[in-house]
This record gives structure tokens, C-alpha cells and sequence, in this order.
């Protein structure tokens, strides 16, 4: 695919190097050609299989007298198999990376045994045949869309939806629609603005066809749906978008979803809302005056070192500081995610004790998410997204979120530091 973005340019280095040939010795005349060669090879626009990696890899190939070392290199969940002159630097190996990637060696973080210098050669720093490189970094479109204004994306959204026929009378909407009114539908009242009430809301439909309530935990920062069979506490913070429309011949009632995800797939779709209820629940789901944020990739010791304090309402925010060479200043977190080796675990107390390369942290409500219990064993590697209630001595999160990432805790240990350089670099 990176091949397909830039074949603008390698035509470009095509012709410049036909050109070069023209003009050179026979056998300089021969190395230009095996270059034009690999370059007409990228420029067909195929599929960055990997045949077509391994025909990158055959044109380093031809180079006479060059001791060749192969690779795999890790990004983004990808593999990517690469040949390269073992007598090459670090730089000539971001090079070859953009090749394959399409991420610009400026944004790449190379490791092998720590962060891979560019100045050096691959002999030099011991880099053997098989051996896997990892690379962290994020493409320009990845920084540009997390740098994207709000109110573009709001623009956008509006946009699409106005091309869309009305979502009661989509196929989606109507298999739930058309099992009628719930038994136990709440009424709505005309013209009437309500309070939250400290009770559920419930007589609603999902999307499956299911009894639904909804309960707002305003103190605790949670919207809570329930089901017969379970009880999902979601962060308000999460709440990306709530989209609502009247339902056609019931127009005191509406449809809404919450969308819990980065895109529409995400949306939890609830039917038959009272119509008076809705701008409650809408400024329940963004009751924060302050644009809410995603959690923020951080180590132990940023906590413990930042400064600020309790908010109310059980809310902590901090000012850190950013890490990384480049770009500087404080960033501010009340929301984020961290990863570590579980010390201890006390369910009786709710609460877990972890280490990451920085410190220790602690970590309450655990007995609260789902699923969240078997991955507090002394000695698992997980991940937390949690909610900061305070950071001195030491950092205490209240969990909303855990995951076990023990089967390749080794990796995962190795790379944390650098994933946390990377995407607070990115952050605005």
C-alpha cells in the first residue's frame, strides 16, 4: 500500500536514474539498473503482498559484494519480511521502513535491543538473520485526524447524516420498531422539562429487541445500561456522540444511541425514550463544560510528579510532564492508561497493587468490572484505563477498564516506554 501511495515519486526516481545510467561506466551503469529495477517493481501499484516484499528484497539482492541480513518488521499489528545490506546504517533501515510502511522515518521510534541509532551500521549494533525489529510511530493522516478540529468533525457527521433517510425508517430501526410500544413505556410528556431522576429510566427497547434501563451516575462519571442479563457501567468520558431522532407517528418518543467507539459501529441504540427526557439525557452524557479526553498513555512516575489536584465530584486532574525530545510542555490527564505486573491483589479491599519501570500504583474497584478478576494475579502483566483520584506518595486509579496482556508480556514490557513517548509527542 505504501508502494501505491508513492508511485508518483519513484516514476520520478525512475526516470532520474535512467537518466544518471546514460551517463555513467558500464558498471555503474549495471548498479543503476538493478535500482531502476527494484523502483519499476514498486511503481506497478500490486498489493504489498508478500511477493512484492520479496521482490523489494531481490533488487538489494544484485548488489555484488554485500553481505545481506532479513528481517521482520513489526508495526501496527503488521509483519513485514525486508533484505537488507548488513553494512547499512539505522537511517538506510528507516528508508527501507517508509518503502514498506508508508511512515515517514521522522516519525519512526526503531528498537532492537533499545532504540536502534541511526548512525550506526546493522553489523555494528549485532543485528542478526530473523531478528525483529519493532517500530513505533504514527502516519501524517493519523496525527492530522487526531488534531482535527471538533467542530469539523461535527460538520462532517451533520453532512452524512442529512444524505441519510430518516434511521426509524432504516431495516435496523424497524425490526425493533415494529414489535410496537413497550408494556412498561414510561409516558411522555408534551412540553414538560424533568430533573434527572435518581431512579432508572426503564420501558425501553435495544437494539436486540431486549428490555433496557438506564441509570446516570452522575458522582461516579458512569452511565449505567442494564439489561436482564447484566449491568455495563460505561464512563461518561467514552460517550463519543449521542445522535436522536423522533420516532415517525410517535414523535413523543424518540431514538437515541450512544456511541461508545471511534465510529458508528460502536453505537448503543436504545427505542421509545420519552421525548421530555431527552435534553436530560443529553446533557447528562456531556455535563462537563470541558471537552472530555481519551485516556492518555502515562508512567507511574508522571503521576507522582504532576502537579494539580481533586476537582470534586471524586475528579483528579494533573499537569505532567510530556516525555519524548521533541515536542514540550506539560500535558494535563484525568483519564488514562497504564500498564504494569500485579503485585498484590485484594479483592476483599477492592484494590490491587502494581509496578511498572517507574514505580508502583494502585488501582480500586476492581470488583466492579467485568471479567477483571482473573487477571489480578500476582505476577500477570495487564493493562488499566482508570480514572486518577490521586497521585501522591503514590498514583491511585479507580479501574474502569482491565485486560491481561500476559501472553506476550515480554514484548509488551520492552515497547510500554516507547508507546507512551510516541503518543504524547502526538497529543496536542
Amino acid at each position: 500500500m505504501a508502494a501505491q501511495d508513492g508511485s508518483e515519486g519513484v516514476e520520478m526516481e525512475t526516470e532520474v536514474s535512467l537518466k544518471a545510467s546514460e551517463d555513467s561506466s558500464d558498471q555503474g551503469g549495471k548498479g543503476d539498473a538493478a535500482e531502476v529495477s527494484e523502483q519499476a517493481v514498486l511503481a506497478d501499484g500490486e498489493d504489498t503482498s508478500t511477493s512484492q516484499v520479496s521482490a523489494v528484497s531481490n533488487g538489494d539482492d544484485s548488489e555484488e559484494g554485500k553481505e545481506m541480513v532479513e528481517l521482520k518488521i513489526i508495526w501496527n499489528k503488521n509483519k513485514y519480511d525486508l533484505k537488507i545490506p548488513l553494512d547499512g546504517t539505522g537511517a538506510k533501515l528507516k528508508e527501507r521502513i517508509h518503502t514498506l510502511t508508508g511512515l515517514p522515518p521522522a516519525m519512526q521510534k526503531v528498537m532492537y535491543k533499545g532504540l536502534l541509532p541511526e548512525d550506526k551500521t546493522l553489523r555494528e549494533i549485532k543485528v542478526t538473520n530473523g531478528a525483529k525489529i519493532m517500530v513505533v510511530g504514527s502516519t501524517i493522516n493519523d496525527v492530522l485526524a487526531v488534531n482535527t478540529p471538533k467542530e469539523v468533525i461535527q460538520q462532517e457527521v451533520k453532512a452524512e447524516e442529512n444524505k441519510k433517510e430518516p434511521l426509524c425508517r432504516q431495516k435496523q430501526h424497524r425490526k425493533v420498531l415494529d414489535k410496537g410500544k413497550p408494556e412498561d413505556i414510561m409516558p411522555s410528556i408534551k412540553g414538560a422539562k424533568e430533573r434527572l431522576p435518581t431512579v432508572p429510566l426503564s420501558g425501553m427497547y435495544n437494539k436486540s429487541g431486549g428490555k433496557v434501563r438506564l441509570t446516570f451516575k452522575l458522582e461516579q462519571d458512569q452511565l449505567w445500561i442494564g439489561t436482564k442479563e447484566r449491568t455495563e457501567k460505561i464512563p461518561m468520558g467514552s460517550i463519543k456522540n449521542v445522535v436522536t431522532e423522533p420516532i415517525e407517528g410517535h414523535e413523543d418518543y424518540h431514538m437515541m444511541a450512544f456511541q461508545l467507539g471511534p465510529t458508528e459501529a460502536s453505537q448503543y441504540w436504545v427505542y421509545w425514550v420519552p421525548a421530555h427526557r431527552m435534553s436530560v439525557v443529553n446533557v447528562s452524557s456531556n455535563h462537563s463544560d470541558k471537552p472530555r479526553r481519551p485516556p492518555v498513555k502515562v508512567l507511574s512516575s508522571q503521576l507522582r510528579e504532576g502537579k494539580g489536584g481533586s476537582l470534586g465530584g471524586g475528579k483528579t486532574e494533573l499537569s505532567i510532564r510530556r516525555l519524548g525530545g521533541g515536542v514540550g510542555g506539560s500535558l494535563t490527564v484525568s483519564v488514562v492508561w497504564m500498564q504494569g505486573t500485579v503485585v498484590e491483589a485484594n479483592t476483599d479491599q477492592n484494590s490491587a497493587l502494581l509496578l511498572d519501570e517507574t514505580g508502583n500504583f494502585h488501582i480500586t474497584g476492581v470488583n466492579n468490572i467485568p471479567r477483571g478478576k482473573p487477571c489480578l494475579q500476582p505476577g500477570k502483566y495487564v493493562m488499566v484505563m482508570g480514572v486518577i483520584q490521586s497521585h501522591n506518595p503514590e498514583p491511585v486509579l479507580r479501574a474502569v477498564k482491565l485486560a491481561d496482556l500476559s501472553d506476550n508480556a515480554a514484548m509488551h514490557r520492552r515497547m510500554w516506554k516507547y508507546e507512551v513517548e510516541d503518543l504524547q509527542q502526538t497529543l496536542p
